[in-house]
């Protein structure tokens, strides 16, 4: 079994955990304020964007040391984010192919050096930050039985040129426990900037991670506001399933995710994703349902095909070709 280490700046345990929440609770969502209606598919351009908008979500969730699970989340459109286009259909005999803007996700999850909390104790700390701020933790931590529960408050906590604001809390048990690997990591208005790589992250929602292994298991529901790109997401009922017991390793999407601009589509997995060099998908197929209108993508070695039924007549009207 891997072992997988979550991160908190000033804590850093071997844990998951979380028991007793309900994932399909929408309450956490509140702070979402763009659009809710299924989106309208009209052309492989706009459904690319829902592509996209998978690989800014899934980083946005891993890139905070935070956050730091090392977790089943893999960007479908790793490294990189696809260049925003015109919304216009173009014809389907001309397949279009894209290239990528040079704002690199890679090299971004920074390790910072950090306190080790080993003990079975209460949990009643301030931790002052490397460069300023502070951080406060209530609550408790069991190394005998690998359990936590624990809320912080961050107040420009200050690590590494990496500045964090807001609430966050941790519960359940770790790999090692006897109940199972069961981790919620939940948010409350909580901001994650840094500078120096150019990402400023608000976090509402919450997270559960799970491991039956082989398979891992990630279910967020979850409202992403990217302040550098002025962009805001939100995941509903979403789940992301890694088999760990293959190589490469295989991974299945599903739920809604939401575009503040466009609304939302209900992505599900035709055939599961193979993951192969960068974190690429090397084959699978993924299908994007909107309003009245549903799109396809099929991944290949060197990059992926989008075919539109814009109007749910059994006819392809608009295919793309998008390369990595």
């Amino acid at each position: 079994m891997k072992q997988r280490y979550l991160a908190t700046s000033a804590l850093t345990v071997t844990v998951i955990a979380l028991s007793g929440c309900n994932q399909n609770d929408s309450s956490d969502l509140s702070s979402y304020t763009g659009n809710t209606q299924p989106a309208y598919l009209s052309s492989a351009v706009v459904a690319n964007q829902f592509i996209d908008n998978v690989s800014a979500v899934t980083y946005s969730l891993t890139v905070s040391d935070l956050t730091g699970t090392r977790t089943v989340t893999r960007s479908l459109t790793p490294r990189t984010l696809l260049t925003p286009e015109s919304t216009t259909t173009a014809p389907v005999t001309k397949t279009a192919t894209t290239s990528r803007q040079p704002r690199t996700l890679q090299a971004r999850n920074i390790q910072t050096n950090l306190a080790n909390l080993k003990v079975a104790r209460s949990v009643d700390d301030t931790y002052v930050g490397l460069c300023g701020g502070y951080l406060d933790y209530v609550g408790f931590y069991d190394n005998q039985t690998d359990y936590i529960d624990v809320t912080a408050r961050a107040s420009n906590y200050c690590d590494n040129q990496q500045v964090y604001n807001g609430y966050f809390y941790l519960e359940g048990y770790g790999e090692y426990s006897d109940y199972g690997y069961d981790l919620n990591i939940g948010f409350e208005a909580f901001n994650y900037r840094d500078d120096y790589y150019g990402v400023n992250y608000t976090l509402n929602g919450q997270s559960r991670f799970q491991e039956a292994y082989p398979l891992f298991f990630t279910t967020s529901n979850m409202v992403i506001r990217d302040r550098q790109l002025r962009k805001t997401y939100m995941l509903r009922n979403w789940q992301e399933v890694v088999d760990e017991g293959v190589y490469p390793e295989n991974q299945t999407l599903s739920g809604e995710l939401y575009d503040g601009s466009l609304g939302y589509v209900n992505i599900s997995t035709i055939e599961p994703l193979v993951i192969g060099a960068y974190d690429y998908p090397e084959s699978g197929q993924l299908r994007l349902r909107g309003d009245r209108s549903v799109a396809w993508v099929t991944f290949y070695g060197s990059g992926y095909l989008i075919e539109v039924d814009a109007n749910n007549d059994g006819y392809l009207d608009d295919e793309g070709l998008y390369r990595y």
